[in-house]
């Protein structure tokens, strides 16, 4: 029988338990009140992270809106390479 799985989903299992007890000693000191920091704590800076998405969100969408705008100004048939060697065939 192969057995080599079992194996290692055995040892996956104690690898987790051991990671989800590191602390356990810690939490078992901790108070509501140290809980109730951790978790403002946590929101402040979810809320931080969002804030920073949402501006660069807005930032890049701002660029995009430039940068069509810009393209929607020139004259149909121009392209900002009309006149490179690349976009006239020549090498």
């Amino acid at each position: 029988m192969n057995v080599g799985w079992q194996e290692e989903l055995r040892q996956r299992l104690i690898e987790r338990n051991a990671r989800e007890s590191a602390y356990s000693g810690i939490i078992e000191q901790c108070t509501p009140v140290h809980f109730e920091r951790l978790l403002i704590m946590m929101e402040i800076i979810s809320d931080r992270r969002l804030s920073q998405q949402t501006r660069m969100l807005k930032e890049r969408n701002q660029s995009l809106l430039r940068a069509m705008g810009s393209v929607r100004n020139q004259p149909p048939g121009s392209t900002n390479m009309s006149n490179s060697t690349v976009a006239s065939g020549e090498e």
